[in-house]
């Protein structure tokens, strides 16, 4: 996670001295940056941007315009009890770190399920998380002693105070999680924010799903007509000679 200190648009309350007028002035801009962002991630869900350049642009939204430290998001395998980093934007530093601890890349990372993470109640339940313990939420994606033993540290190294993780949904089924952190302490207009964006994620999945669906449909089709054909020749085969026999 990065150091150098960043601070989300998304009602960070910070007025110092400002007038009612300034704050009035900054929530607005603060609402149109997170509206034209909204309105690139749509633009790209009805373009043929892959799935991970959507996710991507998303994340990297959440940092750059949005001013995040990070934001990661993170796709349930198959299994239903893995989650594989699927996109990323963060400090080098973070990602330096965490392969040299793992000897693993961030993205593509499978983290394990397990009920004692801080992770779990997003996962299976759809509940929020919004958090203050950086060193759960880094121990809540391994079980294993070494890197649980490194949480601690890694959490105070990366200078990020608060943590928001929220269910990315596909219908009524989580399908994974999105994350952010920040240097600043988040709250609920932040998560808020999340939420609306973890939204995006999820439908962008969806739709990416739906699509690949309609592009295999006329392939298993046509398997299916082949399959049939060749049982229907095959049943002619033998059905000729009991014919003949019969006559």
């Amino acid at each position: 996670m990065t150091n150098t200190p960043q601070h989300p648009i998304a009602g960070s309350g910070d007025s110092g001295d400002k007038s009612e007028l300034d704050e009035l002035r900054e929530l607005l801009e603060e609402s149109r940056a997170e509206i034209r962002l909204l309105q690139q991630i749509n633009s790209s869900l009805v373009s043929s941007s892959s799935l991970n350049e959507i996710l991507q642009s998303i994340v990297g939204g959440l940092t750059g315009t949005l001013g995040y430290n990070t934001a990661s998001i993170w796709m349930l395998d198959d299994d239903g009890m893995t989650l594989r980093c699927q996109a990323l934007a963060a400090g080098t530093d973070l990602s330096n770190r965490f392969e040299k601890a793992t000897g693993a890349a961030i993205l593509g990372y499978g983290a394990p399920i397990f009920e004692e993470s801080v992770i779990w109640p997003v996962v299976t339940n759809g509940k929020s998380l919004v958090t203050d313990d950086v060193a759960a939420v880094l121990a809540g994606f391994s079980q294993d002693d070494y890197l649980l033993s490194l949480a601690p540290k890694e959490a105070a190294a990366s200078g990020i105070v608060s943590v928001i993780f929220v269910p990315l949904k596909s219908g009524e089924s989580i399908i994974g999680v999105m994350g952010v952190g920040s240097a600043i302490v988040l709250t609920e207009v932040h998560l808020q924010a999340v939420q609306r964006f973890g939204g995006q994620a999820g439908l962008a999945v969806e739709k990416f799903r739906l699509r690949q669906q309609l592009l295999e449909y006329p392939e298993q089709l046509e398997q299916e007509v082949r399959v049939r054909t060749r049982e229907v020749e095959a049943g002619n085969r033998i059905a000729a000679p009991v014919s003949v026999s019969l006559n």
